[in-house]
């Protein structure tokens, strides 16, 4: 087994997280209502009990553009408007989670309707002890890839986040600094 640390420097802005798209195309042309789905669901500990906030906080949580009152965002993502927490949860079959990117603190979903190309986001922020795992679409070597995001906020606005990342042969223990991630890699496994 190979074990390797290292440190990488994090853009500011919403370019400067750590993402995971459910298709192997370049994101200028990414599009979640065209890509495979990721599976996204609350984590639970290995004897099945649920670690974390459940659904309706993570509803509770949830804010976008696309929820605005206005009247282009109602023109604009009526559906989403609508079902948005039943979206979240995976209950809406024409809703798809396409891709997540990662932040210090807080966590963005992006989802695509298949049937009619809408495309949403949701942004999860200020959650206290927030735990979901995603799986990925199987790579072409067989594997689900898995991901654990770990993100606990307190008052004051700081936080710990972290991603568990499993490719199957390869694990990364990623954790997030306001400036930079942290990045302890294990492959060979």
């Amino acid at each position: 087994m190979r074990i390797e640390e290292y440190r990488r420097d994090l853009i500011e802005g919403d370019t400067g997280g750590f993402m995971v798209m459910g298709s192997t195309s370049d994101w200028n042309l990414h599009d979640s209502s065209r890509c495979d789905p990721i599976k996204m669901s609350l984590t639970c500990s290995r004897f099945g009990s649920q670690i974390g906030i459940g659904w309706e906080e993570l509803i509770r949580l949830a804010s976008s553009d696309c929820l605005l009152p206005g009247e282009l965002e109602k023109e604009m993502y009526p559906d989403f408007q609508k079902h948005y927490p039943e979206v979240l949860r995976g209950e809406c079959p024409d809703w798809q989670l396409g891709a997540f990117k990662v932040f210090y603190g807080w966590i963005l979903l992006y989802f695509g309707n298949r049937r009619t190309h809408e495309t949403a986001f949701l942004r999860i922020d200020g959650a206290k002890n927030l735990r979901l795992t995603f799986e990925a679409p199987r790579t072409r070597l067989g594997f689900i890839p898995t991901y654990k995001v770990s993100i606990d906020c307190d008052e004051d606005g700081k936080s710990v986040t972290e991603v568990v990342e499993d490719l199957g042969y390869v694990r990364r223990e990623i954790h997030f600094e306001p400036q930079y991630l942290e990045i302890a890699e294990y492959a060979g496994i």
